[in-house]
């Protein structure tokens, strides 16, 4: 947990408060748009027999598509909501920063998280369960289907 709190520190460190703020609300903003996605998309796969990425093909863009719709907000309210100011190719350029930057954030913190999931369910070794040895009268099971 500590790692992920170093990750965002060194992001609100590096890039000013706006683009931080812009990265965290992206990384939000898709996984409440995602989320569901996924799970209808898994359902759809369960009740079709077809492959969920039918459905989930195009979930990547997401991140880029709220990245621009933030960054463009955030321009327009900078010059004051006059359209002819809007320098585009600015707002394009830091859309696909921002959005980068929470796609890798969002996959580094994903790990961090994880890999402590993993560390916090694993058993230690003294509390594992030892099994008694098998007499030679219980017979070994093939490991062979049914059908």
């Amino acid at each position: 947990m500590e790692s992920i709190l170093n990750e965002l520190s060194r992001l609100f460190s590096t890039y000013d408060f706006l683009t931080a703020v812009t990265v965290i609300l992206i990384i939000t903003l898709t996984n409440l748009i995602k989320r569901p996605i996924v799970t209808a998309a898994t359902n759809f796969a369960v009740r079709s027999g077809l492959d969920k990425s039918i459905v989930t093909k195009n979930v990547m863009y997401i991140p880029y598509a709220i990245a621009f719709i933030l960054n463009f907000i955030f321009t327009l309210v900078r010059v004051e909501f006059r359209f002819a100011l809007v320098d585009f190719k600015e707002v394009v350029a830091v859309t696909v920063t921002t959005a980068t930057l929470a796609i890798g954030l969002y996959e580094i913190i994903k790990k961090q998280l994880e890999a402590y999931a993993s560390k916090k369910n694993q058993v230690p070794e003294n509390k594992q369960v030892q099994l008694p040895p098998k007499t030679p009268e219980e017979k070994e099971v093939p490991n062979e289907p049914l059908l």
